[in-house]
């Protein structure tokens, strides 16, 4: 009687457990690496059938796990917030230019470079000062030159004078 009891509670506690851990399930998933930190966001979909957005922050040096879950209805105001902010963090440092660029993004850059465009180009196309550009290139080692075509001399056409 006592063993047919615990294992009522057993199978209990496994059914409640699989109800009520597996209640999220992911639906799509980023990961944004930087210097100091890797941020995984994830669009997760809760048994109910109500989506949300689960933003992971863990930080390389500290080993910390932060998360932040945002309801799909607090989204909307949450991101017209964060870009009314980016456009005052913006004009104050420089207009809509981006500063830090991912390794891939670099190499994305180093590539195209490689192909012939040149830097005022790569700043137009990834948003940022020529400076930039020509700083990421520099780190790598590779000489900044003017990657545009010489244009062809005109020929001199010289009258002969007859004698």
């Amino acid at each position: 009687m006592i063993v047919s009891i615990l294992e009522i509670i057993l199978r209990l506690v496994v059914f409640i457990n699989r109800k009520f851990l597996d209640m999220e399930e992911p639906i799509e998933s980023t990961i944004l690496e930087y210097k100091k930190s890797i941020f995984q966001i994830d669009l997760m979909q809760h048994n109910s059938g109500l989506k949300y957005v689960a933003i992971k922050q863990t930080i390389k040096e500290q080993n910390e796990n932060h998360l932040l879950k945002i309801d799909s209805t607090i989204l909307v105001d949450l991101i017209f917030v964060l870009e009314f902010y980016l456009k005052e963090i913006s004009t104050s440092i420089i207009v809509g230019k981006n500063s830090y660029f991912s390794d891939i993004k670099q190499q994305s850059i180093i590539e195209r470079y490689f192909k012939g465009l040149n830097v005022a180009d790569l700043a137009m196309q990834f948003d940022c000062s020529n400076e930039i550009i020509e700083l990421i290139i520099r780190n790598k080692d590779i000489p900044i030159v003017d990657n545009t075509m010489p244009k062809p001399k005109k020929k001199a056409y010289y009258r002969r004078r007859r004698k």
